[in-house]
């Protein structure tokens, strides 16, 4: 048994206002516009936060962690949308 004690739950995590927060669901994915943004599955059903820091580019955040990037413009004309995040 560890000694250490940790809560039954994590305390909310806050993003600054103008980041865009999102709630990723069961299969890994955040709903964003008019497509999804594949991010974790291990990150189900908590919240993260995307800062666009150029035009149609977004970092995405976990708390104060960059865990990745994804660019609008990368998706191909005709095609469903639906972005991964580059790492």
């Amino acid at each position: 048994k560890s000694p250490l004690i940790y809560p039954d739950k994590l305390p909310k995590i806050e993003y600054p206002s103008y980041f865009d927060v999102r709630r990723v669901r069961n299969t890994g994915v955040i709903y964003w516009g008019n497509g999804q943004v594949y991010i974790t599955h291990n990150l189900k059903d908590q919240y993260v936060g995307m800062d666009e820091v150029d035009d149609g580019v977004f970092d995405i955040y976990y708390s104060i962690h960059r865990i990745g990037q994804f660019d609008i413009r990368n998706n191909k004309p005709n095609c469903v949308n639906y972005w991964t995040v580059k790492v």
